[in-house]
């Protein structure tokens, strides 16, 4: 169960210098159960197979593959759902994975995605165990998948677990600085790329009158639209990624991608093939096919998915190597951020609706999950987030220097975010912006302010977040300095 416990009180800080700080309190988010101590309790540990399914009797004939603590398991065995665990029989499916903890007391089974506890039916051959009921806590302390659950498991084993169990939700108190002010207005998006290789981040920005390129110059950012090639370019999304395989990040900006020879970019000779009157709601250079270049994956407005393949010689046209209509819930996707979100080397696709949130796999058939099955709990228990989600805007960043992305979300009922716990599994922070408004240093609303980015600012790791508000003044707000990975 997630649950946010009294901490500290944070220092008073004399403002000196153009950073400003504040004092509130902070909370840690925790799970009740840690998946270790499960393991850490358990007599023996073992993941099996699924090798049968009796749907009529509610029963999972089940191959133990390898035992992870304690003495061997039964070769074979069946877990009977009864009672208010049958439902999850529709879950089950032939070759699944299935992970048994046995304790003394009571055992616990993770099948079909759910955790059960389960007690042993005396004397049967294959050896029984009865579900009993849904374990209370289980959802909330690891949401996951069997899949991921098994990860989780051989990880314990081998002494190397990296499941986050907590988090001290305290992001953000390195102070605000305004840092530069652009001659934009109104923008609509911010992205931080090194396109020049001076190993300091540039900023590229959406406005109504086209994309603009700003590189870092001393302590501030020099307009270089015109000389790097940019004139006219435009598009409401943009990404960037190295296609090339040369170091020199290349830009997609909308549906054309652009060639960086580190001095300016080139728009390709063919964009990609982007249905017209269709609004692109986010996209990425990554590789998504496996050959170690980078593709072009875009989401639409409406749902579609589409993957186009990186040819090698990235001036010529990119061949649609996928187009997937994604199963939504409610209404169209309104915002989306691409990233290794399940920490399993494979891109997958967060996606906001009107009233939901939930993650896709961009390749594959694996079903998506929904809120409840990255945090444990529905999103209408989320503060901000209880009446829905009324232009959402997603900020992809690392809050606490793990490595691994993190999820800033703001909407017009408020700031959350979403710290990835590793395994497709997320702690939700309702009070992620309680330090992000004007009586703490940041003089414009987050909610309103879409054009954000990460940035590594001190080089250490640790990723602070760019806001640009609509006047053009850019705002730096860092998490704690010194904070390592």
């Amino acid at each position: 169960m997630l649950r946010k416990m009294p901490f500290v009180f944070r220092a008073l800080i004399p403002l000196c210098g153009p950073l400003v700080f504040a004092a509130t309190a902070n909370a840690v988010i925790k799970v009740d159960l840690p998946v270790s101590k499960r393991y850490e309790v358990s007599k023996s540990v073992s993941v099996g197979k699924v090798t049968g399914v009796n749907a009529d009797q509610h029963v999972v004939e089940v191959a133990t593959a390898q035992t992870l603590k304690g003495t061997a398991g039964p070769q074979k065995y069946r877990v009977q759902l009864t009672g208010k665990t049958q439902d999850t029989i529709a879950k089950v499916q032939i070759g699944q994975p299935v992970v048994m903890l046995q304790d003394p007391a009571l055992t616990v089974v993770h099948v079909g995605d759910t955790w059960l506890r389960a007690m042993p039916v005396p004397n049967s051959q294959p050896p029984i165990w009865r579900a009993i009921q849904i374990d209370p806590t289980g959802h909330r302390d690891f949401p996951g998948t069997t899949a991921s659950l098994v990860r989780v498991m051989e990880e314990l084993k081998n002494g190397k677990p990296t499941l986050l169990n907590a988090v001290d939700a305290k992001p953000f108190l390195g102070g605000t600085k305004e840092v530069a002010k652009l001659p934009v207005t109104k923008p609509t998006f911010l992205l931080t790329v090194d396109v020049n290789g001076d190993k300091r981040p540039d900023l590229l920005v959406g406005t109504a009158e086209g994309v603009k390129l700003f590189l870092a110059s001393g302590d501030g950012y020099t307009d270089a639209t015109e000389k790097w090639g940019l004139s006219g370019a435009a598009g409401a999304t943009a990404a960037a990624g190295d296609v090339s395989g040369d170091g020199k990040p290349a830009l997609l900006i909308g549906k054309t991608l652009y060639i960086n020879d580190g001095q300016k970019f080139s728009a390709a000779k063919a964009p990609l093939e982007v249905p017209d009157g269709v609004a692109i709601v986010a996209e990425a250079l990554v590789d998504v096919t496996d050959d170690k270049k980078a593709d072009a994956v875009l989401l639409l407005a409406d749902g579609r998915l589409l993957t186009f393949e990186n040819p090698g010689a990235p001036g010529q046209p990119w061949p649609k190597k996928q187009e997937k209509k994604l199963a939504l819930s409610g209404p169209a996707p309104l915002a989306a951020a691409f990233g290794d979100w399940s920490s399993n080397g494979k891109l997958s696709v967060l996606i906001a609706t009107e009233t939901a949130i939930a993650l896709f796999p961009v390749n594959g058939d694996d079903p998506p999950a929904d809120f409840e099955r990255l945090t444990g709990d529905p999103l209408t228990t989320v503060k901000p987030f209880g009446g829905g989600l009324k232009n959402p805007v997603f900020t992809a960043l690392d809050i606490n220097g793990d490595k691994r992305p993190d999820l800033l979300i703001t909407a017009e009922g408020g700031v959350a975010s979403l710290v990835n716990r590793g395994f497709g599994a997320f702690l939700a922070d309702p009070d992620a912006g309680a330090d992000l408004t004007a009586e703490h240093g940041l003089p414009v609303n987050l909610s309103t302010a879409r054009a954000r980015a990460a940035i590594d600012s001190r080089g250490d790791g640790t990723q602070d977040l760019l806001v640009l508000a609509d006047d053009g003044r850019l705002f730096l707000v860092t998490n704690p300095p010194g904070k390592k990975p």
